[in-house]
């Protein structure tokens, strides 16, 4: 079973100053990064595609390129799923 990580693209921690937004869009990326990483060893992955979907809907009002890069990563991660 392959698995996409979302972990190559996302900040690590919001710098020091950053607006309420950029440290916003840091924590849900480090929320999405490791909430998929720990439930990806234990149980069937497609269980996550829920809460992925839903920060994507949560952040398009605030960054729809932000909405658009967890859409798109949802996307692969059903078609990956189908294919296991």
């Amino acid at each position: 079973m392959s698995t996409i990580s979302i972990q190559a693209v996302a900040p690590r921690k919001a710098p020091r100053g950053a607006e309420p937004l950029a440290r916003a869009v840091a924590a849900a990326w480090q929320w999405a990064a490791g909430r998929l990483a720990k439930r990806r060893q234990a149980h069937d992955p497609r269980q996550d595609l829920p809460q992925l979907w839903a920060l994507a809907d949560k952040y398009q009002s605030i960054d729809p390129g932000l909405a658009a890069d967890l859409r798109g990563a949802a996307r692969r991660w059903e078609r990956e799923t189908q294919r296991s």
